[in-house]
């Protein structure tokens, strides 16, 4: 599909584009699993991880991070900290051979938060983390 993410935080003109919930709207997949997720946006990863992480059951994702100037010490550490908090666990990361000071490739496994021990964050904690 030719549809870009979008985020509140980037303004892009060329379209279309959608946020997460959209996509899996349009493509029929509510109340679906979603098996792989491969996402490789040139940035938009860094407003969308929050919904990646929470708003759709995925059971893998494969992601490419893009340092440059989209992250800062404290949102990489709310990506790996809201990817864990949600069961997704890394299993797999390795540098971009082409670009290796600007992006990285991540692989993360869903498990159940009772699998690894964790309760399910509260509202609270979420507002806490994301001040």
């Amino acid at each position: 599909h030719l549809w870009g993410l979008k985020s509140a935080d980037i303004v892009m003109n060329d379209g279309p584009y959608y946020d997460l919930s959209e996509i899996v709207q349009r493509l029929g997949h509510e109340d679906r699993v979603i098996d792989v997720f491969k996402i490789d946006c040139d940035g938009c990863e860094w407003p969308n991880f929050h919904d990646i992480a929470t708003q759709v059951n995925i059971r893998q994702v494969l992601i490419e991070m893009h340092w440059r100037e989209y992250a800062g010490p404290e949102k990489v550490f709310n990506f790996f900290d809201t990817f864990a908090r949600n069961g997704l666990i890394m299993h797999s990361k390795e540098l971009n051979d082409d670009w290796p000071t600007l992006c990285s490739e991540f692989s993360f496994i869903r498990f159940r938060q009772s699998f690894l021990g964790l309760p399910p964050p509260s509202t609270e904690q979420w507002a806490q983390w994301t001040q």
